[in-house]
């Protein structure tokens, strides 16, 4: 199924926007990488590994980002799928898990 994907105003989108770490062209990836849940998000969402607890209405999804400065950083987003049969997913929390390399 093909989803609408929605952004947390005051947790995500600021985030995003303002991370000290990211650059626009490292914006832009992450954006790129958070476009595959539109259409690849029911596998995700299919895994009782990825609830935050059962018949949770939240999962996550993992990226892993090689930046424009070289570094590979790792986001862990929190995403609802309460409205999904309506087509839209939220993505609620983002937090970064730090450098890896």
């Amino acid at each position: 199924m093909g989803y609408s994907l929605q952004f947390h105003e005051d947790r995500v989108v600021p985030y995003l926007f303002h991370h000290a770490g990211l650059s626009r062209e490292d914006r832009v990836k992450v954006f790129t990488a958070l476009n595959y849940l539109r259409d690849g998000a029911d596998p995700l969402r299919a895994s009782s590994e990825r609830r935050l607890a059962p018949n949770s209405p939240y999962f996550w999804y993992d990226l892993v980002l090689r930046c424009s400065d070289g570094r590979i950083r790792r986001f862990w987003f929190v995403i609802s799928d309460a409205a999904a049969m309506y087509g839209i997913l939220r993505v609620e929390y983002v937090e970064e898990g730090g450098p890896v390399l």
